[in-house]
């Protein structure tokens, strides 16, 4: 562990990714605290997120996109018209599907953690629902 923070700054997810990578490897340890990351553009580099898809395969890992999607899955949130309470009511009927694919994830996907917590609590929708209250939205 470092005593000072560490500082990255970058224009780029992917050059940020590789950036901080690169450090947590050269330090003893392999750990970076406390870290500060200045990001100021979300582009990707099609070659750095190549080259890791490919690394991640052949380890027997999932690919960046299908973790992304266990995170956030955007791609159904599009699907979906962009309307969340159509998504968390979907994606809760599709639950059992979902760990069917992956029966190694016992605890489920982040996203169904977040919109299910002890299989009812919506913390996603508790957040969104009181940032638009506090600024006046209604919605």
């Amino acid at each position: 562990m470092t005593a000072k923070p560490e500082i990255i700054f970058e224009m780029n997810l992917s050059n940020a990714w590789r950036e901080t990578m690169d450090r947590i490897i050269k330090l003893p340890g392999h750990e970076i605290a406390p870290l500060v990351l200045t990001l100021t553009d979300f582009t990707e580099s099609a070659k750095i997120r190549s080259v890791l898809d490919e690394s991640l395969k052949k380890d027997g890992k999932a690919s960046i996109q299908t973790v992304a999607e266990t995170i956030f899955p955007d791609s159904l949130y599009q699907y979906f018209g962009q309307d969340r309470k159509v998504l968390y009511r979907e994606y809760k009927a599709i639950l059992s599907r979902i760990h069917d694919i992956d029966k190694r994830n016992k605890r489920g996907t982040y996203f169904e953690r977040l919109i299910a917590y002890d299989g009812k609590i919506n913390q996603l929708e508790i957040i969104i629902s009181s940032y638009f209250q506090a600024s006046g939205f209604n919605f």
